[in-house]
């Protein structure tokens, strides 16, 4: 329970750290019910630059269920999926857009980190989470490095160059062009129907005819919208 987590890993300076992502907030009630779970309390958001590169160990975790630093599973095979990563990175992102949104409207301190930065000076990061939570630091305790190892293997970059040299290739370009295609084959039928519809206005003015009030303006929106 969270009393027991409370319990067990509050530090003696009396702060309790929690790592969560955004999509396990509906568990404990959503926004609210996680201030009043955690009143006054102050966030640390903690994103990579590279969301490629995120993605493609998002994925990779998926597949063989290893989610921390330790070997991957025996008789685990991964395969390169493009759709695996698009999912990946479409729900990082949004993720990522929640997260800036949830803090800023709730009460509490925070402070954005890169993960890229934190690994390039993790004492200075550190540092920084310290001042955050008011606690004073003695630097001889710092470590140099995060207690976990990167998973990061050759066939992570394979993937990610593979994943940008495919989303900028043909199937993008193809969506792009199929929208582009929908909206002029638009706006040539609107067109037609507005020469047909002009046509047979006039048609009826030379007859001597009133033109029905529902015909012209519809032609007049067609018009507008053209």
């Amino acid at each position: 329970t969270l009393a027991e987590m409370q319990r067990h890993r509050t530090a003696k300076t009396g702060v309790f750290g929690i790592k969560l992502h955004f999509t396990q907030i509906a568990r404990w009630g959503g926004a609210h019910a996680l201030q009043r779970l955690f009143p006054g309390a102050r966030y640390v958001l903690l994103h990579r630059e590279n969301l490629v590169a995120q993605a493609v160990s998002y994925a990779l975790a998926k597949q063989t269920g290893a989610w921390m630093s330790r070997p991957e599973p025996a008789g685990v095979h991964v395969r390169y999926d493009f759709k695996l990563i698009d999912r990946c990175l479409r729900e990082i992102t949004r993720d990522s857009a929640s997260w800036r949104y949830l803090p800023a409207t709730l009460p509490g301190e925070r402070l954005e980190l890169t993960f890229e930065a934190m690994i390039a000076d993790f004492p200075g990061t550190m540092r920084k989470i310290a001042r955050l939570m008011d606690v004073e630091l003695d630097d001889t305790q710092l470590p140099a490095q995060p207690a976990t190892k990167s998973q990061r293997s050759p066939i992570n970059q394979e993937w990610a160059d593979r994943f940008v040299r495919e989303h900028r290739g043909a199937p993008l370009q193809n969506r792009a062009g199929a929208r582009a295609v929908s909206l002029v084959a638009k706006l040539r039928r609107a067109r037609r129907l507005d020469e047909q519809r002009t046509g047979d206005l006039r048609h009826r003015q030379r007859r001597g005819e009133a033109a029905p009030r529902v015909q012209v303006g519809t032609m007049l929106r067609i018009v507008r919208a053209g």
